[in-house]
C-alpha cells in the first residue's frame, strides 16, 4: 500500500513540474539576429544588385591560438577549427539596392528568465566574420570584417559595408 502511495505522489511531483512550464533536461533556446550588409563593386563603386552573400564567423581572427586549455594548443585549435568547418554559413542575397539581409541564428544553453535574450547572446557585434560573395560569372571572393555598422572591407571585386545589425531576440524552433 505505501508503495502504491509514494508512485501516486511522485507521478503528480512530476507532473506539477510539467504543468509549471519546467521540463526535464537542459533548457535550449535559439536567438537570431538580423544582419544588413552593403555589397559595391570596387572598381565602379556602384552597387551589387542580385548576388548570393554568406556570413560565418572568421574562426583564425575569433579563436587564435591559446595556451589556456588543458589540451596542447595546437591540438586544441585543431580540434575547433574541424568543429568549425562542419558548421553551416549563413546566407542571404543582395537586393536591387544592393543590401543583404542575412538572419543568423545560434541555439545553446540558455537558463535565461523571460523574453529577452540577454547582451551576451549578441553572436555577431564586434566580432570578425568571414563574407562570401558571387555573382554570376565572376569569381567567389572573400573577406573578413569586424562587424560593427559603418565597418566595411575591400576586396579586388566587392566592398562590404556593415550597415546594421539588430539585437538578438529569441526564436522558436522545432526540435
Amino acid at each position: 500500500m505505501m508503495g502504491r502511495k509514494m508512485r501516486h505522489v511522485s507521478l503528480c511531483l512530476v507532473a506539477s513540474l510539467f504543468a509549471a512550464g519546467c521540463p526535464l533536461g537542459d533548457p535550449v533556446r535559439t536567438t537570431s539576429q538580423l544582419v544588413r550588409l552593403r555589397v559595391d563593386d570596387t572598381a565602379a563603386g556602384n552597387t551589387v544588385s542580385y548576388a548570393d552573400v554568406w556570413l560565418k564567423i572568421d574562426f583564425d581572427r575569433a579563436y587564435p591560438l591559446a595556451e589556456e586549455t588543458l589540451q596542447p594548443p595546437e591540438e586544441w585549435h585543431k580540434h575547433e577549427r574541424e568543429f568549425w568547418k562542419r558548421q553551416s554559413w549563413f546566407r542571404g542575397p543582395t537586393h536591387k539596392s544592393g543590401l543583404a539581409e542575412i538572419e543568423v541564428e545560434h541555439t545553446e544553453l540558455d537558463r535565461t528568465p523571460g523574453d529577452t535574450p540577454p547582451a551576451e547572446r549578441d553572436e555577431v557585434t564586434g566580432q570578425p566574420y568571414l563574407i562570401r560573395v558571387k555573382k554570376d560569372q565572376q569569381p567567389e571572393e572573400e573577406l573578413s570584417v569586424l562587424m560593427k555598422p559603418g565597418q566595411s572591407v575591400k576586396g579586388k571585386s566587392f566592398t562590404v559595408t556593415v550597415i546594421d545589425i539588430q539585437p538578438p531576440r529569441y526564436v522558436e524552433t522545432q526540435f
